[in-house]
């Protein structure tokens, strides 16, 4: 017997999951917004092995350190790291965002496209910011010359 003024549920969905789709919020386009905010948090890494203006920008702000100190790899780390923590964030974000959808879109060419190159400018900017971050955090000190 149906509540007064509420409808039975005749999707047949199991009601813990329903109950879970109303529980979780995820705010319009929060993906995107993080995956972009990830993206500014990783270029500086990934634009770093072909121009000299990101090393250049971690050396004077906030205050000027040596290229290659320990303040300006850390610097540097610090804000890969953050971007790092954006995407994965944003990838949680997306794959929500998906299961709470009950239907999918019909896809247009543009939407495929745009979702391609999504991908790839990921790959690239992740790879970089990888092989950067690993270059970093290896300790040459000890070496002799």
């Amino acid at each position: 017997m149906a509540c007064r003024g509420r409808k039975a549920d005749t999707t047949g969905e199991d009601t813990e999951k329903t109950d879970l789709r109303r529980m979780i919020h995820v705010p319009a386009h929060a993906d995107l917004a993080l995956w972009f905010l990830g993206l500014v948090l990783l270029l500086p890494m990934s634009w770093g092995w072909y121009s000299k203006i990101p090393i250049q920008f971690f050396m004077a702000f906030p205050y000027a350190v040596d290229f290659a100190s320990d303040t300006w790899v850390n610097r540097i780390i610090a804000t890969t790291i953050v971007g790092l923590v954006c995407w994965l964030i944003s990838g949680i974000v997306h794959i929500v965002a998906l299961y709470k959808q009950k239907s999918r879109k019909a896809r247009k060419w543009w939407n495929v496209f745009a979702k391609i190159l999504l991908v790839l400018v990921t790959l690239i900017v992740l790879l970089h910011s990888l092989a950067g971050v690993l270059f970093l955090s290896i300790d040459v000190s000890d070496i002799p010359l």
